[in-house]
């Protein structure tokens, strides 16, 4: 394994995220009028805020997979010998 390609810096800023999203969600549990694309409504403000931290982690997460696959593919490739053909 290459040194550089982990996932433990996002592990731990996805973790503070999680954690100021719940308190915030805690202290803040009223309902708030949304408009969105077309969409209106009423919804928790600490529901909402939960949604849209979770999307911001998952989507974090799904990027953070796709850089680390392409960097550890080119320094597989820089680590390979000159005469081999790496995968």
């Amino acid at each position: 394994m290459f040194v550089g390609t982990g996932w433990f810096w996002s592990l731990i800023v996805g973790i503070v995220v999680a954690a100021a999203a719940i308190i915030f969600v805690l202290q803040n549990a009223e309902r708030v009028s949304v408009e969105f694309l077309g969409w209106n409504g009423h919804v928790s403000l600490a529901g909402l805020v939960l949604l849209v931290a979770l999307a911001a982690i998952v989507l974090d997460e799904i990027f953070g997979a796709f850089y680390r696959r392409r960097r550890r593919r080119r320094l597989t490739a820089q680590a390979a010998p000159a005469g081999r053909v790496s995968r």
